[in-house]
């Protein structure tokens, strides 16, 4: 609002509030910041503009805000990657089966002398191998690259041709609009890229977080993207001098993205820079020779990657590596050094880390890889200004980077498997591996780096006092050495199971009362089984309405989703004779596990499908807030009762208008399943519904439609399946909603009191964070119509996704239908009693399919005042899991794609395959989530399903 006042135009704002985009004039700027923006010349002939004083705000806004950038054109980058001076020097080219361009592949030269090293060498010397046999190579993991320059699609192609990634999906983001071509620093966009391909084969996603290298503001727009996108492994080659002009301002603000994403566990990484210990030494010139580091790997936030140089036996393995510096040829050395800036984290502490250097401030690097451009990587780059041929030989710290993210997420891969876990933010943890914390080994995790005979056993670039000297364990030329890529995992995860234990929301009872087969009924179960080392035994009872049938039993493997088709299972296809099922789904191995019931049908001309979370007790009261038995509508209410018991009697009773409509009474035997419905007693309005049984049973109530709406272009046919709430509440949650063109919401309160009014509010909660609470009464024994789409339409600042909080001063049952036709062709609707508040930290959802056909969304609510980071967890085909971390604003919807972020990983991996189930995970708070889903079932069911997960 400020801004807006001070004539500025707001472009971007984020979700995380880390960043707020705007442009004005220079007068505007002058005026908003109290600052005079002049044009200067610096000593080295560069001209920019900047503000001559540091910019000051009124005492109202100042406290939000930590820094503003884009008052100067100051910052300048370090970019352009190392070639080997050698120039081509493969000793063999053999041709690929690329399609459609077949190219020459470089072929593994001889250990004695090295030119350049293929993945494949890097991966026997580092142990990549070893975490490749097993299991992970990258399956459902994503890499993002911070790049400030374009690359050549084909280029990339046909390097994984070669070497691995074919199948890797490759997603350029563009910021602030840039265009994406290849400039004249494609170079290093193309070596990022090819070194994770080549290094995690079977990589899910690659993200390229394309801006201007001429916008400091598109910069810092990258970060604020790529922590609200919540990549989990980030490697950055792009470096500032840290004591350059205009950094100071700068490095504020990358800290606080840096922070941000290192508390909702990301791992970034960046290069240490290439000038030794002089980061901002200028080759050119030769000015500015003081010790000094780059940002920024100086960042306490971040891993800091310096250079060696590696040499391997004949047989590719191991053999010794040295601190880069190519000092005699004018070719780089690994970057290190201490800030000026950031003090030393309390975690960095360790053998070496306390040296004659040390002042208090933050040391780098952090660790180190293969970086020199004479042991090389091969890279095929035909674009901005890299040979004609394709092939070259790069290396510096930009090749170390995104080598080391490669390594971090086949890591976070096998974490996965072990804890459930991504690795997040390494540096506390790569220290307590150096003093051997929880039983860990530097020496297994590490290759320490120590002098060599007749080398240079420094990062001193130029001739400056021999700093800084390589020694064992820690030093500031190499940091903590490289990695024995499968043991330093290990050692990770060591210390990962350590720390807090992420639950997913589990039972090992389920109970499911309404179920169909045949008679055009095709059902499902669908099976979600969290744990990261059991497999879980289930066994699946069915029951039909006379009684009980077959009892089969399923093995569902560790972080996976089975699929069972109950049809086949009972051997009565969709054309078979209609016979009404139940069922118990139990773990016989005391494994959590997560049920869900889809079915798809034709039903009285209605070609749809419903979805249910089954129950994991059974209760003696059962509520409804809306049974639609008006024209078109059929409703029913279907009774459970299992097998060794006693006889249910139940006691269904229709309240409306302030009284009692209807009653009926019902006798159910232990083991058998019965229905009723509305219509049978002449009910032919809605109404809510109490059940009371003397038994414990289960409940639900099926309803199947056929109606219209005045903002819906088309009829609506379809149904929707509900659970009863087996308790009245003060307090209900829905963090699905939407009411666009061709969606209708409603909100429906029921009051089962007799006598006593209940005073509800509706507070609204929008994707964009504005609130719109509305209150109104609800008479005793009577029901509430709240139509969403009027409330928001009268509300200025709504938005389409919308979320609801309702509370209430007596206990009142909340429940929300929601009408459409999705895409404008699929009709449908979806119908589900709300979450008791308050928010749950963890919600579990069986069923998910994104093939052809089907859209899954999940949506998130936070209904606290203070934003909350939220993990999104899939379990897929063959144990493939992967996962995300979102943030959401206090009081805020956010919708989550679920095809978008599934999609890439079964192309890159057809294994995985089309089913999912999902857990999601407040970090450190609270969230409410929902499943939204729309589907064409093979051409003959269209409908939509919607599931508050399971919270315990």
């Amino acid at each position: 609002d400020y801004l807006r006042s001070e004539g500025f135009t707001i472009t971007a704002t984020y979700p995380n509030h880390l960043l707020v985009d705007a442009y004005g004039t220079v007068a505007q700027a002058e005026q908003a910041f109290q600052v005079q923006i002049n044009n200067y010349q610096a000593k080295s002939g560069q001209y920019f503009f900047a503000n001559a004083a540091s910019p000051s705000l009124p005492v109202s806004v100042a406290p939000f805000v930590a820094s503003v950038a884009g008052l100067d054109s100051l910052l300048q980058y370090h970019h352009k990657p190392h070639t080997n001076d050698k120039g081509k020097a493969h000793p063999a080219l053999a041709a690929s089966n690329a399609s459609p361009n077949a190219i020459s592949c470089p072929q593994q030269g001889a250990a004695t002398i090295p030119t350049s090293y293929t993945p494949s060498q890097i991966a026997t010397a580092y142990d990549f191998t070893k975490i490749y046999d097993s299991g992970s190579l990258g399956e459902g993991q994503t890499v993002g690259l911070l790049e400030l320059d374009g690359y050549s699609p084909n280029d990339i192609a046909l390097y994984a041709s070669c070497f691995g990634g074919k199948n890797t999906q490759i997603q350029t983001i563009p910021i602030d609009g840039y265009n994406g071509a290849a400039g004249a620093n494609a170079a290093e966009v193309e070596l990022d890229m090819e070194m994770v391909l080549g290094l995690a084969p079977r990589l899910a996603t690659l993200r390229v977080y394309e801006a201007s290298i001429s916008s400091l503001a598109a910069y810092n727009d990258a970060w604020a993207r790529i922590v609200n996108d919540g990549t989990p492994v980030v490697s950055t080659s792009w470096v500032f001098c840290e004591q350059g002009a205009g950094v100071a301002n700068e490095s504020q603000q990358e800290n606080i993205f840096f922070q941000a994403a290192a508390a909702q566990g990301q791992t970034i990484l960046a290069a240490s820079g290439d000038l030794g210990a002089t980061g901002c030494y200028n080759p050119q010139t030769g000015a500015n020779t003081s010790p000094s580091v780059d940002d920024p790997a100086s960042q306490p936030y971040v891993t800091g990657v310096g250079g060696t140089t590696l040499r391997i036996n004949a047989g590719n393995s191991y053999q010794s590596e040295q601190v880069w510096n190519d000092r005699a040829i004018k070719n780089g050395a690994s970057g290190g050094g201490v800030s000026k800036v950031w003090y030393q984290p309390s975690w960095q502490r360790g053998p070496g880390v306390a040296n004659a250097y040390s002042t208090g401030y933050r040391e780098v690097p952090d660790v180190s890889i293969n970086a020199d451009p004479q042991t090389g990587y091969d890279v095929y780059c035909s674009v901005g200004g890299c040979r004609g041929d394709g092939w070259i030989v790069l290396g510096g710290t930009s090749a170390a980077a995104p080598v080391w993210a490669a390594m971090v997420a086949l890591a976070n891969e096998t974490a996965s498997k072990a804890n459930g876990y991504n690795l997040g933010f390494l540096n506390p943890s790569l220290y307590a591996i150096s003093h051997g914390m929880a039983g860990t080994s530097y020496a297994n995790s590490f290759h320490d780096i120590v002098p060599v005979q007749g080398g240079v056993n420094n990062n001193d670039y130029i001739g400056n006092n021999g700093t800084y000297p390589d020694t064992s364990m820690y030093d500031l030329a190499t940091g903590l050495g490289s990695f024995h890529a499968l043991n330093l995992t290990q050692s990770l995860i060591t210390l990962s199971l350590g720390g807090p234990t992420r639950t997913t929301a589990t039972s090992t009872t389920w109970y499911f009362a309404e179920g169909y087969i045949g008679g055009n009924f095709q059902e499902f179960l669908t099976l979600e089984n969290p744990d990261t080392k059991q497999a879980a035994q289930v066994q699946v009872k069915y029951l039909f309405a006379t009684g009980q049938g077959p009892i089969i039993v399923h093995a569902v493997p560790p972080q996976s989703r089975a699929t069972v088709s109950v049809n086949d299972e009972l051997h009565n296809p969709s054309t078979g004779p209609g016979r009404a099922v139940s069922m118990i789904v139990t773990s016989l191995n005391g494994v959590g596990i997560v049920a869900e019931r889809p079915m798809y049908f034709s039903f009285n001309g209605i070609n749809s499908g419903t979805d249910a979370l089954g129950s994991t007790k059974l209760g003696q009261h059962f509520y409804f807030a809306d049974v639609e038995a008006q024209r078109n509508y059929s409703s029913f209410i279907t009774m459970f009762n299992p097998p060794g018991g006693t006889n249910a009697n139940v006691t269904v009773s229709y309240v409306a208008a302030g009284r009692q409509i209807a009653t009926t009474r019902v006798a159910v035997p232990a083991g058998h399943r019965a229905t009723t419905s509305p219509m049978s007693l002449g009910v032919n309005q809605t109404s809510a519904v109490y059940v009371h049984s003397d038994q414990p049973v289960m409940v639900e109530r099926p309803t199947y439609f056929s109606t219209s709406r005045s903002n819906i272009s088309g009829p609506v046919t379809g149904a929707a399946t509900v659970v009863g709430t087996q308790s009245q509440g003060k307090d209900w949650l829905f963090a699905e909603g939407f009411t666009s063109t061709n969606f209708h919401e409603y909100l429906v309160l029921a009051n089962f009191d007799r006598s006593n009014p209940a005073n509800v509010t509706v507070n609204l909660e929008y994707s964009n964070g504005a609130t719109n609470p509305t209150t109104f009464t609800v008479a005793p024994r009577s029901q509430y119509f709240f139509d969403v789409n009027r409330a928001s339409a009268s509300f200025a600042q709504s938005t389409t996704s919308v979320s609801a909080e309702v509370s209430s001063n007596v206990p009142v049952v909340a429940q929300r239908q929601e009408y459409f036709r999705y895409n404008g062709t699929i009709p449908g609707g979806t119908d589900v009693i709300g979450q008791p508040g308050p928010a749950k930290s963890s919600y579990s959802f069986a069923e998910g399919y994104i093939g052809s056909g089907f859209s899954e969304y999940l949506t998130l609510q936070n209904p606290n005042t203070t934003s909350q980071d939220v993990v999104v967890r899939l379990y897929m085909g063959n144990s493939i899991t992967t996962e995300q971390v979102v943030t959401v604003g206090p009081q805020t919807r956010a919708t989550f794609n679920i095809n978008s972020m599934a999609s890439p990983i079964v192309r890159a991996t057809s294994r995985a395959g089309n089913s999912l189930s999902i857990a999601v995970q407040a970090v450190n708070g609270t969230i409410m989530a929902e499943r939204p889903m729309y589907f064409n079932f093979h051409n003959t069911s269209q409908g939509g399903t919607d599931v508050v997960g399971y919270s315990g």
